[in-house]
């Protein structure tokens, strides 16, 4: 399957987004928290596992998140 050229700019807008992530420290990583969650990150949550999720929250933006099926199997 061959993805058209707004499918290309939206993946190659999601692979910046993810590779400044990787780029970032946690100070960095916080704020980007903030940007996207609207919240202050809890001061518990480690550099790889504050990745993780906002590496996720990118994606879910960008590609849409879990059906509600899936959300409520996992609830």
């Amino acid at each position: 399957m061959t993805m058209g050229p707004v499918s290309e700019t939206l993946a190659d807008k999601v692979s910046a987004q993810l590779a400044a992530l990787m780029r970032s420290d946690l100070h960095q990583l916080r704020v980007q928290w903030r940007k996207l969650m609207r919240s202050e990150a809890p001061v518990h949550l480690t550099r790889a596992l504050l990745l993780r999720i906002l590496a996720y929250k990118v994606q879910e933006l960008a590609y849409g998140g879990l059906d509600r099926e899936s959300v409520r199997y996992l609830d």
